[in-house]
């Protein structure tokens, strides 16, 4: 039995199989390829002659494996290469018209093909030992997890970032709600795994038709009791994105974690919601699982989110794996002084140089990927997302060897610049580690103090205005009384007298307020302006609105900053940097509105505060000058050391300096754990071919390539380790080590269980397909 083909004369790359119907135009003529007697079906015979079918029982379309590979290797490097584009590409290198159908069954046979690649991967895991549920995650970099013998202990052991993002979400299509497929990965936490910590945080909101109140799912600041700013500004962005999101998508993004090199730890779906507590809870829950202790991760709210979390049911593993959460260098942008103080990456010990925005690059790589996710199935949008992340992983493998080598110039340079920067602001002086730190916190212990107001304060602003506007309205009653009794026409008069009691009627409540505010005040005689309480509340009014004013520009300065670095990252769009374009000159225009204001009100200040300029504000790059601003107006604090700009910009550098000597004691272990890495795993891969070569030829043969392109990287990351070694200051040892007892090598000394044999069979074919030169002939 015979299985009849056409296939282009130029370009094997597209195949029509038929028993019945033979393509001529431009087409060799139909050839037979034999049909094996074993083969029970006509996949099992197209698979062994490395081709296949569109569909699994009567295919009239076959694809070359060569081609499938071929485009899935476009997929990897070109996410946004969809199965339209490539198939029209196809028909046109075999002349013929391009239909949706064909792109359908090519779909289908790529669907098909990547499920055989899936089990290939699975046997090589399960041949290699590398097949447990957390074996990726445990495994995925080599410089945070390669322990080896005698290292020196870091704190944090590990750090990685979490964060949400919106940009994979997909439509909700009522003719794509009965698709069944489901696409499982180790990427992926279950729906059900994070539903469990769905009641952990409760965010009470009002509802439009009655004052009562109802219990929803919380946010990740909700665990927070008294909502700082920060959380506020938070707020206020997630709000403005999310606005009519939830009812058109179904899913409405994903929720991250990384390590600090960039490998992707957990993949969460966001379901028709917002950035809920139960995403990142549920991503701590997994790594504190598997990781070891002493975990350090960032987020952009990590400081409302750390009292969320220490509430939560993980509280205690917190506490008990020492997990340290900080804030990123960039969000620490939107996060007020005492914030930064308490939770910015910079001020935190041990993070060295580490930035961990790493998801905000993660993201701006994966919204390549969005345009095909809206309108795509559930099980395709796994499979598009899970594609890019394992590519990611491997082209961040590649390049690690770089990462390490930057890191370590950087760490070189300010440990050589920041010295030279410290002497030319404080010439002359010799300041010790030991006051830098003393400064920072005094200035934590000044700002704590300045929480809250006290409410002496607060009762004492009130009634001096309550006094002022019950002067105003005696005047007023006082005043069309008099032209009441001068009126001359009875309208006039009838109408002055409602205005008379009206006003008499505001007296009055005003009146009343007045007498209870004196109660709590407990004032014997009410005040004049002459008296040094009411001057003292006159002045804290003033005050309060020049904080006002400082809060208008400080928030527009804020929002100019972050557009200003949405214009300037990857990925984004021509109408978009258009749209940003025109905001931030809208932006400007306001902040010289604002500043104006600030002029204004700080001229009313005694003493007068200085004027802000345009230039002045422009070089704010960090919300401590604003603090500072903010401060100043209550307390006289330009003498403190602290507070003086010389000062702080010194104690910047000198942070720097320790973060840079921080980043090399990491470095050196990192560098000399990859280094041991890439010997002993090429050990392992090279004694599981062997082993296999006997037993199972066609395993080892699928070993072997895997292992020559395992080498090939592995050659590239050696090459850049030895420019380490060369670099004038490198510390480190120029070797390898012995990795921590206790572990495994990777290699499963059982390389004889037992595997489903009908998928086994598949696999063979394939590899006897790609192999096999019939079609070539």
């Amino acid at each position: 039995m015979y299985i009849f083909v056409s296939w282009g004369s130029k370009v094997s790359l597209l195949i029509i199989a038929t028993s019945f119907t033979l393509i001529s135009e431009g087409y060799e003529p139909a050839r037979g390829l034999p049909q094996d007697e074993r083969h029970d079906y006509l996949n099992e015979t197209l698979l062994f002659h490395g081709l296949l079918g569109a569909s699994p029982l009567e295919p009239k379309l076959a694809i070359p494996i060569p081609t499938l590979e071929l485009y899935r290797r476009c997929r990897l490097r070109c996410p946004q290469f969809s199965v339209q584009q490539w198939m029209k590409v196809l028909c046109d290198l075999a002349n013929i018209n391009y239909t949706s159908t064909l792109r359908e069954q090519f779909s289908d046979a790529f669907d098909a093909y990547l499920d055989i690649l899936h089990h290939v991967d699975k046997t090589l895991k399960m041949a290699l030992g590398r097949d447990g549920p957390t074996w990726r995650i445990l495994h995925s970099c080599p410089p945070c997890q390669y322990k080896l013998e005698g290292e020196a202990p870091l704190n944090p052991s590990i750090m990685g970032a979490l964060d949400g993002n919106n940009s994979l979400k997909r439509f909700v299509r009522a003719d794509r709600q009965s698709d069944m497929l489901t696409f499982n990965s180790d990427y992926f936490l279950s729906r059900e795994t994070v539903d469990q910590f769905a009641h952990e945080v409760k965010r009470k909101v009002k509802t439009s038709d009655k004052e009562s109140v109802i219990e929803i799912e919380g946010d990740p600041t909700d665990g927070h009791s008294s909502v700082a700013t920060c959380s506020d500004r938070w707020r206020a962005a997630m709000a403005d994105t999310l606005k009519g999101m939830y009812n058109a998508f179904e899913e409405t993004g994903v929720f991250v974690s990384v390590c600090r090199h960039g490998f992707i730890w957990t993949i969460v779906d966001m379901i028709r919601s917002g950035e809920l507590a139960k995403y990142p809870l549920a991503t701590i829950d997994r790594l504190l699982s598997v990781l070891p202790p002493g975990l350090g991760l960032g987020y952009d709210i990590a400081c409302s989110f750390s009292t969320t979390l220490r509430q939560s049911s993980l509280g205690k593993r917190q506490q008990m794996t020492g997990l340290r959460m900080v804030v990123p260098a960039f969000h620490g942008h939107a996060h007020n002084r005492f914030c930064q103080l308490g939770f910015h990456i910079l001020m935190s010990q041990g993070f060295g140089l580490e930035d961990l925005e790493t998801c905000e690059r993660v993201f701006s790589a994966s919204n390549s990927v969005a345009r095909l996710t809206r309108h795509a199935t559930q099980f395709h949008r796994r499979q598009f997302i899970e594609m890019f992340f394992r590519q990611w992983d491997a082209e961040k493998y590649e390049h690690l060897g770089q990462f390490l080598l930057n890191n370590y110039k950087q760490a070189l340079e300010i440990l050589r610049d920041m010295p030279v920067r410290i002497q030319s602001l404080l010439p002359g002086r010799h300041i010790s580690d030991a006051q830098f730190s003393t400064w920072l916190q005094e200035e934590h212990k000044y700002l704590n103090s300045k929480k809250s107001e006290p409410e002496k304060d607060i009762l004492a602003t009130q009634y001096v205005g309550l006094l002022s506007k019950h002067e105003e309205a005696h005047s007023l009653w006082a005043s069309s009384q008099k032209l009441a009794v001068q009126a001359t026409w009875a309208t006039d008069q009838a109408r002055l007298r409602q205005v008379t009691h009206d006003a008499w009627e505001g007296v009055v409540f005003l009146q009343k307020e007045l007498q209870q505010v004196e109660e709590n005040l407990d004032v014997g005689t009410r005040w004049t302006p002459e008296q040094p309480e009411y001057q003292r509340a006159a002045d804290y009014i003033r005050t309060c609105k020049f904080q006002v004013a400082v809060d208008k520009l400080e928030g527009l300065v804020v929002q100019w900053l972050f557009e200003l670095t949405k214009a300037n990252v990857s990925q984004t769009g021509y109408k978009m940097r258009m749209h940003i374009s025109k905001a931030l000159q809208s932006r400007s225009k306001a902040i010289q509105r604002a500043l104006k204001a600030y002029n204004d009100a700080a001229l009313t200040l005694d003493p007068p505060r200085p004027k802000l300029t345009w230039s002045q504000i422009v070089e704010y790059t960090t919300l401590a000058e604003f603090e500072l601003l903010r401060s100043g107006a209550c307390d006289d604090i330009c003498n403190l050391d602290w507070a003086e700009a010389r000062h702080r910009e010194a104690g910047i550098c000198q942070l720097k300096i320790l973060r840079a000597q921080e980043e090399l004691q990491r470095l050196n272990i990192e560098v000399k754990c990859l280094a041991t890495w890439i010997v002993n795993d090429e050990a392992s891969l090279d004694a599981a071919i062997t082993k296999c070569q006997g037993s199972d030829p066609l395993l080892a043969k699928a070993m072997m390539g895997f292992t020559a392109e395992q080498k090939r990287v592995n050659r590239r990351v050696q090459a850049t380790l030895h420019n380490i070694y060369d670099l004038d200051g490198y510390s480190g040892e120029a070797g390898i080590g012995q990795r921590e007892a206790g572990h495994r090598d990777g290699v499963n000394e059982d390389l004889g269980s037992e595997q489903d044999e009908e998928m086994d069979d598949m696999i063979n074919d394939v590899f006897e397909g790609v192999m096999n030169s019939t079609l070539a002939e």
